[in-house]
C-alpha cells in the first residue's frame, strides 16, 4: 500500500487519514462500518465477532453467517469470540 523510503511516513499518514474519513462518511450514507475483532496472541480475542454465530452438531462446532444463514466452516474446537446459538 505504501513504500519504504522518505515518503513512507507521509503515505502512512495519508492512509490513516483516509481510513478515519471513511469511518465518518459511511455512516452518514446509511452504511454500516464493521470494526473487526483482534486476536491478542494470548489465546483470546479482543472484541466480539460480528455477524457470526456457532452451533454444535456431534463433535464439530459450525460457524454461521447470521445475515445469510450460510455455514462458513467447522472445527472440533469452539471459535473465539463467536456467540453460540440456542
Amino acid at each position: 500500500m505504501w513504500s519504504v523510503g522518505t515518503n513512507s511516513v507521509t503515505a502512512y499518514l495519508d492512509y490513516v487519514v483516509r481510513a478515519q474519513v471513511w469511518d465518518r462518511i459511511l455512516p452518514a450514507l446509511g452504511m454500516e462500518v464493521i470494526k473487526m475483532a483482534k486476536n491478542t496472541g494470548n489465546g483470546h480475542r479482543k472484541g466480539a465477532v460480528k455477524q457470526r454465530s456457532e452451533f454444535k452438531r456431534g463433535d464439530i462446532w459450525f460457524k454461521r453467517d447470521t445475515k445469510t444463514g450460510r455455514i462458513l466452516n467447522g472445527s472440533p474446537n469452539q471459535h473465539k469470540g463467536v456467540r453460540n446459538e440456542k
